[in-house]
C-alpha cells in the first residue's frame, strides 16, 4: 500500500463506489500539491530567517528592494497552470456527477424533520432505510417538504442539499454490498443530528 494509499484510509471512509475513488484519486492530487508548494515556501523562509537575522538599531535604514522579473514570473506561471488543472479537473467531476446515465434506477428521497423519505418506482416509501439494487447506476432525486436538509453517502462521497420546492439530484453506482450511513449535513433544527438513515445494497431489489 502506497503512501498517498495510507493518508486516503486515513481521511476516508472506505469507497463503496466508482466515483468515490476517482474523487479521492484527484483529493490526494490536490493534496500532494499543497505539500510541494508548502515545503518550497516553508524551507527558504526558515533559511531566511536564521541567514539573514541581526539585530538593528533605531538608526537603520531599510535597504532599496528592486524586482526580480524571472522570479515573479515563476511564480505567477507555475501557480496559474496548477490553479487551470485544478479547475479543469473538477469541472470534469462535477459534470459527471451531475448528469446520471440513462438507465439510472430512480428512487425519490424526501427530506423532513427529522427522517428521509424514501419512495420507489413502484411506489413503495420507506422511512429512513434505502434499499437500492444491485449492480446498478442510482439516480436519487431530492426534496425536502420544510427546511433545507442535505443527502450524505459518505462511503459513497455523495452530498447533495434537498431544497424545499425544487428537485435535485444525484447518482452513484454502488459496487459492494452492505449496509451504510446516510447523514443529513445542513443544520435543520433541534433534531439535526438524530436525522441518520441506512442504505442497503442488496442482489434484488424491486
Amino acid at each position: 500500500m502506497s503512501l498517498s494509499d495510507n493518508v486516503r484510509d486515513y481521511l476516508f471512509p472506505k469507497a463503496a463506489s466508482a466515483v468515490a475513488d476517482r474523487y479521492d484519486a484527484f483529493f490526494m492530487e490536490i493534496f500532494w500539491i499543497s505539500v510541494v508548494i508548502f515545503f518550497i515556501c516553508m524551507i527558504p523562509m526558515v533559511y531566511f530567517l536564521f541567514r539573514y537575522h541581526r539585530s538593528i538599531s533605531p538608526e537603520d535604514q531599510t535597504p532599496k528592494i528592486t524586482h526580480h522579473n524571472t522570479l515573479e514570473a515563476v511564480w505567477t506561471i507555475i501557480p496559474t497552470f496548477i490553479v487551470i488543472y485544478i479547475f479543469a479537473a473538477s469541472l470534469d467531476a462535477y459534470f459527471d456527477m451531475m448528469v446520471p446515465p440513462k438507465n439510472a434506477y430512480e428512487i425519490k428521497v424526501k427530506g423532513m424533520k427529522w427522517n428521509w423519505q424514501v419512495e420507489y418506482p413502484n411506489g413503495a416509501t420507506e422511512l429512513n432505510h434505502l434499499v437500492v439494487p444491485n449492480d446498478r447506476r442510482i439516480k436519487i432525486v431530492l426534496t425536502s417538504i420544510d427546511v433545507l436538509h442535505s443527502f450524505f453517502l459518505p462511503h459513497f462521497r455523495v452530498k447533495m442539499d434537498a431544497v424545499p420546492n425544487y428537485y435535485s439530484h444525484v447518482w452513484f453506482h454502488p459496487r459492494t454490498e452492505g449496509e451504510y450511513d446516510i447523514y443529513c449535513t445542513e443544520y435543520c433544527g433541534t433534531n439535526h443530528s438524530a436525522m441518520l438513515a441506512k442504505m442497503d445494497r442488496r442482489q434484488y431489489c424491486t
